[in-house]
């Protein structure tokens, strides 16, 4: 056996630039179909392609969401970046996909459980980047609005509740359990204990009025939805000004659009690469 002290070196040659680049499409038509695609991720409305009569370049014109330097330096200059794992575009495209042809409550409650927390633009596209932090879950947990105890969560009709800030507003979202039928009075009580908990808790980060919202994801309808909607919706605002109450197959209902949606997106640029290979 050779020294310890001999090092192995890993070099990179600058082949791998024509692996990554210049050999990763076959055609024109895939190119410009990604990147008509890539326009469309980034929420765009239109695009445009110009083409030069003398063949010596393409243009390519979007009205979509920008990279920032950080976005650049971190996913497009990064060799080996895991697009499917890092990506949020493609996550909202895992669970979108995972709500397809849910029919059981119990599978329902299942799959909201897995994706709901980590994908908050299901109750409020603007909350896509929402995001949470270990001191305050801690925080909540020793305040008692997040339980570990079984028997307790069970009496709270929980499956699961999680803390989120975006924008400045302070988001606490809580999963019901699929079968339980709650009341109003048990949803303003425990969602006004929860906003003066985390009133509490934000008083000592010297944030004296907080912006609360409360979200309760319930499988089951209330009684007030159908007899009393005006009782319901002053209930909600005297937790805090924008809490409420969505139902599972609203949010279900709402990703079949979203995914929907991108499938009409895929097939056009099908369309659009049969058009190119043509010409």
């Amino acid at each position: 056996m050779k020294s310890a002290n001999n090092k192995f070196e890993m070099t990179v040659d600058l082949n791998v630039l024509e692996h990554l680049g210049i050999n990763l499409y076959s055609n024109i038509a895939a190119v410009l179909t990604e990147a008509v695609a890539n326009a469309w991720d980034a929420d765009a409305s239109s695009v445009q392609i110009r083409v030069d009569p003398n063949n010596e370049w393409i243009e390519i014109e979007d009205d979509g969401i920008g990279m920032s330097v950080d976005d650049l330096n971190g996913k497009y200059l990064r060799v080996g970046y895991r697009r499917r794992d890092e990506d949020t575009e493609h996550g909202c495209r895992t669970a979108i996909r995972a709500f397809q042809k849910l029919v059981d409550d119990d599978e329902k409650e299942k799959v909201l459980q897995k994706y709901l927390f980590d994908h908050l633009w299901l109750l409020d596209p603007s909350w896509e980047r929402a995001t949470g932090t270990e001191v305050m879950e801690t925080r909540l947990l020793d305040s008692g609005i997040v339980v570990e105890d079984l028997t307790k969560k069970e009496e709270l009709g929980r499956v699961d509740i999680k803390y989120r800030l975006m924008a400045g507003k302070h988001i606490v979202v809580e999963l019901k359990k699929a079968g339980r039928n709650m009341k109003l009075l048990e949803l303003q009580e425990q969602g006004q204990t929860y906003v003066d908990k985390l009133k509490k808790i934000l008083l000592a980060q010297n944030e004296p009025t907080p912006n609360i919202e409360v979200v309760f994801v319930i499988g089951k309808p209330i009684e007030e939805e159908a007899s009393n909607p005006d009782r319901l919706k002053s209930s909600m605002a005297a937790i805090s000004p924008g809490s409420r109450i969505v139902h599972y197959d609203t949010l279900i209902r709402g990703a079949q659009e979203a995914y929907a949606a991108y499938i009409d997106k895929s097939k056009e640029l099908d369309k659009l690469e049969n058009i190119v290979n043509k010409i």
